[in-house]
């Protein structure tokens, strides 16, 4: 099999496009997963976060003061006449 010169050259262009083309995906995929794994550390980072957070929460509530009942049933009813649908009132009657 003989190549021109002509005839070469091309399948060296043709060889060289398909590499920088091949390359160019490669780069491409990098970047997604680099992009992937970042936000993946973002996310955890986060979750994390928001564990914490609610392990405080949870410590603060559990180490507060205690109510009584009657406390508890007051406050109750003042949330609920605040923000209920319905009138607090005419459920105890």
């Amino acid at each position: 099999m003989t190549f021109t010169n002509t005839s070469l050259q091309n399948e060296i262009d043709d060889l060289s496009q398909r590499r920088n083309l091949l390359k160019q995906k490669w780069i491409d995929r990098q970047r997604n997963v680099s992009d992937l794994l970042a936000s993946t550390v973002v996310a955890c980072r986060t979750s994390a976060n928001d564990i914490h957070f609610i392990e405080q929460q949870k410590q603060e509530v559990l180490s507060s003061d205690r109510i009584s009942d009657f406390e508890f049933e007051s406050s109750l009813v003042d949330y609920l006449s605040k923000h209920a649908p319905i009138l607090v009132s005419s459920l105890a009657q």
